[in-house]
């Protein structure tokens, strides 16, 4: 399957040197109902991300491989369910391919899809008493070094070991006892007081009214491979509906990152005596659904990559180290109700990419948004004077054809011309780097010498360090 390349028509919120913006929309797959969870993985042990998926109203797990002409739909075996909602993947069974485990949501029931060099099969069932599943994770829970499952559904988060001795998983451990009828909305592993095990950050709500008390608590984690000590890291009416982890401010400790259906994604930092009282990033994204951190923008910091469902948007929330605002919002790409999003080199170039999946009756996608310079139309990794030669060598400059123009011939903004405003769009980005002048390198070139010298102004207006180009 080749994939459908267009390019993000929003409007880029302008600053000055920005490092990493998505300005390519790579379609991978269209469906008329709505595609609930997407994740980055090597399933095929082939070097190269595959995309896993889940499609609720189609009742379908499956994956795209990643192929040399684009991706290629595979579906996972089905076992009759009723619905397809969480998904996650890993190496379970230690035989370096990826296991898959996806939860039926309708039918109570969470499954394991165990690897093999021949495919898939049917999917073994770990249990049928998970009602409303709504998260999974991989994660070797109590250190002896084998991944086990732990599901989150109505009420419960559950523990469900893996014995590597007889390739099974046991019946369940309940990690919290003392729910008293609230709901498991979101949860995040994470060795919050860095003493080498794993600890459990868990936001819970009363699912009978919005009003009532949503606290995010964390449940210590312990040598013995259990879990003990709680505390509650905040507490609040609005509902908590994403968690990210990660030391953002780089001294060492592990920070807390929580999203609220309100908008409002909120940074609490770990001190010396606890976690501080939080410092709210953004009100913007109305119902972030999901929140992942890394390193997105090669700067050598943790960011934040955000879906908001209720926004029809996807963000990313900068690291920047600044004292008072250490971090800066942007809008990435408008998505209708994205659901899901995951993070990863979908192209081998060496940045990160954005996979997301949108959950939309009669218009649903899997698409991934391609990491690139504003300018860098060679996708070499910088944007300098040969993408000039590049996107003039096209010859689509002002060239009087409506909409003829794609970004690697220049159309930088997605109005579909390559016209002025597309450098008003890489002035606002800031990621030109300087080399040989456009003018000197086509001093002798013919056909481009009519616009040598305008283009020669742009390069000079590119290099000037006033920044009233740039809208901070």
């Amino acid at each position: 399957m080749k994939t459908k390349k267009q390019l993000v028509t929003e409007r880029l919120e302008p600053r000055m040197c920005l490092a990493a913006t998505f300005p390519i929309k790579h379609i991978i797959h269209e469906t008329g109902n709505g595609t609930q969870s997407v994740l980055f993985a090597d399933v095929d042990a082939d070097a190269d991300l595959d995309i896993v998926t889940s499609s609720y109203a189609d009742k379908e797990f499956g994956w795209f491989e990643r192929g040399e002409n684009g991706y290629i739909r595979k579906s996972l075996p089905t076992d009759n369910f009723s619905s397809a909602y969480p998904i996650a993947a890993g190496l379970i069974n230690a035989d370096s391919q990826m296991d898959i485990v996806v939860g039926d949501y309708e039918g109570d029931r969470l499954l394991w899809y165990p690897s093999s060099p021949f495919g898939f099969g049917k999917p073994i069932e770990i249990s049928r008493e998970v009602e409303h599943i709504q998260h999974i994770e991989i994660v070797d829970v109590n250190g002896d070094q084998s991944l086990d499952v732990v599901a989150a559904f109505e009420e419960y988060i559950k523990w469900y070991e893996y014995s590597p001795d007889l390739g099974t998983f046991s019946s369940g451990v309940t990690l919290f006892d003392e729910l008293n009828n609230y709901d498991v909305d979101e949860f995040e592993f994470a060795d919050v007081d860095d003493n080498s095990t794993i600890d459990l950050i868990l936001a819970i709500d009363d699912p009978c009214c919005d009003t009532s008390p949503s606290p995010a608590r964390i449940r210590f984690g312990n040598e013995s491979g259990g879990f003990s000590d709680e505390v509650v890291l905040f507490e609040t009416r609005n509902r908590i509906s994403s968690i990210a982890t990660g030391d953002y401010n780089q001294d060492g400790k592990t920070d807390i990152v929580l999203g609220f259906r309100s908008g409002v994604i909120r940074y609490y930092q770990q001190a010396d005596n606890g976690f501080e009282t939080g410092l709210n990033l953004t009100d913007q994204p109305n119902y972030p659904v999901q929140i992942e951190s890394a390193d997105v923008d090669s700067d050598g910091d943790l960011d934040l990559v955000v879906a908001a469902r209720d926004a029809n948007l996807i963000a990313l929330i900068e690291n920047t180290h600044g004292q008072s605002k250490p971090f800066r919002y942007s809008a990435v790409a408008n998505i209708a109700s994205p659901r899901s999003i995951s993070l990863g080199d979908a192209d081998g170039d060496g940045d990160l990419d954005i996979a997301v999946g949108n959950n939309v009756q009669g218009g649903s996608q899997v698409v991934i948004l391609e990491n690139r310079a504003i300018g860098d139309v060679n996708n070499d990794g910088v944007f300098n004077s040969s993408d000039f030669v590049a996107v003039f060598i096209a010859g689509e400059y002002e060239d009087d054809v409506a909409g003829n123009s794609t970004f690697e011939t220049g159309d930088w903004n997605g109005d579909g011309d390559f016209d002025s405003s597309d450098f008003v769009a890489a002035f606002q980005a800031g990621t030109y780097v300087a080399t040989a002048s456009p003018e000197s390198v086509f001093a002798h070139d013919p056909i481009f010498n009519n616009k040598s010298r305008r283009v020669g102004a742009i390069h000079d207006r590119l290099m000037e360090q006033d920044n009233h180009w740039f809208l901070d």
